[in-house]
């Protein structure tokens, strides 16, 4: 019987709605146990958000961590550094001028809110979107980048670092916006940054990428050796049965991938939700159309459950997904369960009756 999945399928969520006594929100806990096994705070986590919350704010923000990390759902941090004037605290525009000053205060920045969080995060969004918001690299140059990501080393050594961006998908012309993320990724690596992970958002409007188009990205992409994660699913469009057939054949095709190891939507629930019409759930917690494909597509089509029997010479060899799981073994009246992982390097796993 499995019990977890080894692929991440993971959500964004609202501290306040986690923890609210409402019925709304203890359906929403309830959903997130059954559906998800990874963890993003929608906002809670920027920089400029940080600025405003109180001690109760940040109370309740690692009340909701430990929520999550009693179910083993793991949480990924988005974001240190999102580095355009839109995106980061107002009063950084009085250093446009004085690089050094940027330079410092950046810098604490990263210390300080890694070291607020310290491991409670398994991975870290380090830059987000250097594409479109790169005020900040423009100006202290794009080594500056690389420093970023060794601070992040530094004060989150456990945590998995990602460089995160929304244009994987974008063209494939050379002047293109996945050309560029291409090249940033690139000179991140070449100039020894501690990278671990590609972040790809893949918000979609009504004319989304192809399938083809897909794997022939992630097969580029996955060149560089480093895991490639969906960091922020949604598909925007009035066309429900568009938005249906759209997120089974993109998560079919990410899922198929070796290379990418995590889903995560941008939310789920149309009452917690940056783009409520995109949600998987509506507001009174029907399923939508494309909710319905994700939701028998992860929890179904791609779940193993297995009855059988041995040979005779005690062997049983069924294929399943990779996870976690309970394997019971009876015979003669005698029953043993037992935890296994199973994963590409697994060993045989034996279990002995009394």
């Amino acid at each position: 019987r499995m019990r977890r999945h080894a692929f991440k399928w993971g959500t964004a969520l609202d501290s306040r709605r986690l923890l609210a006594d409402t019925p709304d929100s203890a359906r929403y806990r309830e959903t997130i146990e059954k559906y998800f096994n990874l963890a993003a705070f929608d906002n809670e986590m920027k920089w400029g958000r940080r600025l405003s919350q109180t001690p109760a704010d940040v109370e309740r923000i690692k009340t909701a961590f430990s929520w999550l990390a009693e179910r083993d759902i793991p949480v990924r941090g988005q974001v240190l550094v999102w580095p355009s004037w839109r995106y980061v605290p107002s009063f950084l525009r009085d250093l446009e001028n004085n690089p050094a000053g940027l330079r410092a205060v950046t810098a604490d920045h990263i210390i300080a809110h890694t070291a607020l969080w310290g491991d409670r995060l398994a991975e870290w969004d380090v830059i987000n979107e250097a594409y479109a918001h790169n005020d900040l690299i423009r100006i202290l140059g794009p080594d500056i980048m690389v420093d970023w990501f060794r601070l992040a080393q530094v004060g989150a050594p456990k945590a998995k670092l990602i460089y995160n961006d929304y244009t994987m998908f974008h063209g494939t012309a050379p002047d293109s916006p996945s050309q560029h993320f291409y090249d940033t990724v690139k000179f991140l690596q070449d100039n020894g940054a501690p990278i671990d992970g590609i972040g790809e958002q893949a918000h979609f409007g009504g004319n989304p990428a192809g399938p083809a188009t897909i794997i022939a990205q992630l097969d580029r992409f996955a060149k560089f050796g480093l895991p490639i994660q969906i960091t922020e699913y949604d598909i925007e469009t009035p066309d429900e049965q568009l938005q249906a057939d759209y997120t089974r054949d993109f998560t079919t095709a990410i899922f198929s991938h070796p290379a990418v190891t995590s889903m995560v939507q941008w939310g789920f629930w149309e009452g917690n939700h940056w783009k409520p019409s995109t949600a998987l759930w509506r507001k009174d917690w029907t399923l939508r159309p494309h909710g319905q494909v994700w939701v028998d597509l992860v929890s179904k089509t791609w779940w193993t459950d297995v009855d059988g029997k041995t040979d005779t010479d005690g062997t049983f060899a069924p294929r399943g997904f990779y996870g976690d799981y309970d394997v019971t073994v009876t015979h003669a009246g005698q029953s043993k369960t037992e935890r296994l992982v199973l994963a590409p390097d697994s060993p045989v796993q034996t279990i002995t009756l009394p």
